[in-house]
């Protein structure tokens, strides 16, 4: 395997390990990188190249090739910890910048988009980076949501998200929100005989599967809305939307967790190879020659 590392304008020539850790389910990717300072019992004088919260930029592939490297993290510097005989260098994604402090504000009449808008625009302005937004079109609309003194960044996208109940994610400099399991612009394709090292899969169908979702949340007038969605006689999950809700917004949430819950294929992890390239969010195919049957697409959280 190689490796292209750089931290600020300063390319890492040596590398010890490195655990890159993304998800869709949680909204800031980290990546560790450990790097020795000694070799051949001679002391190379790394740290003094680093500086706090630099861009890293992170590139593994194989043979060195441009076909076979990909990025595979962009973030910045948060933390050095020099040991005498490695450096090991922690990085957050651009969801860093989000704990930045918001001003104040009331927002009236906005979608998801246009708080998440709202939020970007103050973020940039207060770091001095490019955001982009990628956001689904919601059903949901606020008369009012009200961004309090103190909220930071990430407390206002956290809220967000627990309304819509959608997948909330950072790829690079781009925010995502979508709804779950819907985003599949990027593909890659698995096959068990041939690019999946090892597996912890369980096939389950949701024919056989009792889940009920039941969502309430308080409406203009002040009383209580609820929306079910299932079947009884297995789990049952409760949420509680905050603010002024609408029976649409709560069903669409109903929607949300029973689409996650609630499906024919495979559920758990497999481990494979840097070739084909994914990330978190992207659409997958996985197919077992030995069971046809299971072949179908899937996201990956």
């Amino acid at each position: 395997m190689t490796h292209n590392i750089t931290v600020g304008s300063y390319t890492l020539p040596l590398l010890d390990k490195v655990t890159i850790k993304k998800s869709v389910d949680t909204f800031c990717n980290t990546a560790v990188i450990v790097v020795p300072r000694t070799v051949y019992n001679k002391t190379i004088n790394i740290e003094s190249k680093l500086k706090m919260y630099e861009k890293v930029t992170i590139k593994l592939g194989y043979d060195g090739k441009a076909e076979t490297t990909f990025k595979e993290f962009e973030g910045f510097l948060t933390f050095i910890s020099v040991e005498e005989s490695s450096i090991t260098l922690e990085c957050e994604d651009y969801a860093f910048l989000y704990e930045d402090v918001l001003e104040a504000k009331q927002l009236k009449n906005v979608s998801p988009k246009d708080i998440l808008q709202h939020v970007n625009n103050e973020i940039s302005g207060l770091s001095g980076q490019s955001l982009s937004l990628s956001c689904d079109s919601f059903p949901d609309k606020y008369e009012s949501f009200v961004i309090r003194k103190g909220d930071t960044g990430l407390k206002v996208l956290k809220r967000v998200q627990q309304k819509t109940s959608a997948e909330m994610y950072m790829e690079d400099n781009t925010l995502h929100l979508h709804s779950q399991f819907s985003r599949k612009s990027s593909k890659a394709a698995y096959n068990f005989s041939r690019n999946i090292e090892s597996a912890d899969l369980t096939y389950k169908d949701e024919k056989n599967t009792k889940f009920m979702v039941i969502v309430s949340g308080t409406g203009a007038d002040g009383k209580t809305i609820s929306v079910k969605k299932g079947n009884r006689g297995g789990e049952v999950k409760s949420e509680t939307v905050g603010g002024v809700i609408t029976k649409e917004i709560l069903q669409n949430k109903a929607d949300e967790i029973y689409k996650s819950e609630v499906y024919t294929g495979y559920e758990g992890s497999f481990n494979a190879w840097l070739v084909p390239y994914c990330d978190a969010g992207y659409g997958v195919s996985i197919e077992d020659s030995d069971n046809e049957y299971r072949k179908g697409e899937y996201s990956l959280r």
